[in-house]
């Protein structure tokens, strides 16, 4: 369902009168409880060839053998002249109640029916099926990403178990048991990070394989106090559930998904994504190669080497080598901030006391290096002319990072880096290949680059890469299919030009 919308759209005609319904396929308590509307807009569009006077539409929510909502009547009044069209979407209360939803434990089929009737003329009929799913069920489609954070429960008792002993863990091994966020800088919030999940490794919790229908439909998701009270969890339970104890701490917490599977992470820093859901591969690798965000598997039902926080990012950042497989991110804190609000907990369980597998006291909190302090090294702004006031240049820098952080202004050599040593005078060339959209072929050595025959790319261009076959690509970048890596303007001759397959 990556790449497909979430809103059906069904349309009827008869008698000359064409009705067209745009709903979602489900509805349940996370989308309810956030005001999300299950249909969203109604259209009815005259091509009788005559007026139609006085339409009255009427649309009901049927269900488990019973109405489920408020019936919906609006009325069209006078004539609807011929090619005219009525167009309604304040549908908000056309849902099943909360209360009715919080109560389900199992989804259930149900339809959308609508009938549209005129004066002199024949009632027009349309229905749509939808499921109605479970109290604790997520539905898995790009446009509903945001609402699993519904899902992440920052104020449950049950995480404060969890950060009362990663504030023991943070004061054996730091001195100071601070629960602070990023008030400290992004290495103390990568050490709160850590702690939190060894403090969830701790307990021993198992991993339970989902069901089926996660790739398609989603899956039902575990309070944070059923998984620690249960000890065990999914993928999508797990990371759910990390989560929701990096928000209680401070931090702010994503929540990654990849083909059939889900896993976790935090941003380096306080700051939000520019949309609480981001769906485009390249933006979503850039985002960890950056350094800006940090993914962790929540593989902290391992015990072994390979379960520990070095070894759960070192597994997460294997899923960006696939980038087919990349689905999207959700930034939990942005979506707070749009309007999604976690799930009552009324429910909530006070988890018991668990066997532990490990001593607290003989937990060591070692970072990689890639999350130590390195001074500013990574923070020199290229631009040092600009003299605007300190809070104007905070704004561009939250809309343009101009640090050394930057690939398009600091590439590095990479393994996904490849060098082009342009001849003198080449480069405008090389350009006007770029911009016409010419293939070209990149031969080791010295030996040319060959093009079309008759054309300019085989008498300039020489590389020293191994051979591969890029193609000019929008806005003047070569798209080099390496392992992975992003699509980069060449400003100068020497410059490195990197791709994702």
């Amino acid at each position: 369902m990556r790449h497909e919308s979430l809103w059906r759209n069904k349309t009827v005609e008869q008698s000359g009168l064409v009705v067209q319904l745009l709903a979602q396929p489900a509805v349940n308590l996370a989308l309810v409880h956030n005001s999300v509307p299950l249909v969203s807009s109604l259209r009815v569009t005259n091509w009788s060839g005559r007026p139609a006077v006085d339409a009255t539409v009427t649309v009901r929510l049927f269900g488990n053998g019973e109405e489920l909502a408020p019936t919906w009547t609006r009325t069209y009044e006078g004539e609807l002249p011929d090619g005219g069209d009525a167009y309604w979407d304040d549908f908000s209360d056309l849902v099943p109640a909360i209360s009715y939803l919080r109560a389900l434990n199992e989804s259930h089929p149900a339809t959308i029916s609508v009938t549209v009737s005129t004066m002199w003329a024949a009632d027009v009929s349309l229905t749509m099926p939808i499921q109605v799913l479970a109290h604790n069920e997520w539905f898995n489609a790009p446009i509903c990403y945001d609402s699993l954070t519904a899902f992440v429960q920052p104020n449950t008792s049950a995480v404060q178990s969890v950060l009362s002993d990663a504030a023991e863990l943070l004061r054996t091994n730091t001195g100071s048991s601070s629960l602070e966020g990023y008030q400290n800088g992004p290495e103390r919030a990568a050490l709160i990070a850590t702690a939190i999940y060894e403090s969830l490794r701790s307990r021993g919790i198992r991993y339970i394989d989902p069901p089926a229908s996660f790739e398609e439909t989603g899956q039902k998701v575990r309070t944070t106090a059923q998984v620690l009270d249960q000890s065990f969890g999914t993928c999508i339970d797990l990371a759910v559930t990390y989560a929701a104890c990096l928000e209680a701490a401070g931090l702010r917490p994503l929540l990654w998904l990849v083909t059939g599977h889900a896993f976790t992470g935090f941003l380096t820093e306080d700051a939000s994504l520019p949309l609480p859901t981001i769906l485009e591969p390249n933006a979503l690798i850039n985002l960890v190669e950056s350094g800006k965000a940090i993914a962790v598997e929540a593989v902290y039902y391992n015990q072994t080497d390979a379960g520990d926080f070095k070894g759960s990012m070192r597994r997460a950042r294997e899923h960006f080598a696939s980038p087919d497989t990349l689905c999207g991110v959700v930034d939990v804190v942005a979506a707070r901030k749009s309007g999604i609000r976690p799930l009552l907990s009324s429910n909530d369980v006070v988890p018991t006391a668990q066997p532990r597998q490990a001593d607290l006291h003989d937990v060591v909190l070692a970072l990689p290096d890639e999350l130590k302090a390195r001074g500013n090294a990574d923070d020199v702004v290229l631009d040092t002319t600009d003299h605007a006031p300190a809070r104007v240049r905070k704004w561009k820098r939250a809309l343009l990072d101009l640090s050394t952080r930057n690939r398009l202004l600091n590439l590095k050599p990479s393994a996904q880096v490849i060098d082009l040593h342009v001849p003198q005078d080449g480069l405008p060339l090389l350009d006007d290949i770029i911009h016409s959209g010419e293939s070209i072929t990149l031969t080791p050595g010295r030996s040319p680059i060959v093009g079309p025959v008759g054309s300019r790319a085989g008498s300039y261009l020489q590389s020293i890469s191994r051979s591969r076959t890029p193609r000019a690509g929008a806005g003047g970048c070569i798209r080099q299919r390496t392992r992975r890596g992003s699509c980069n303007p060449m400003p100068n001759a020497g410059v490195g030009v990197g791709g994702r397959p």
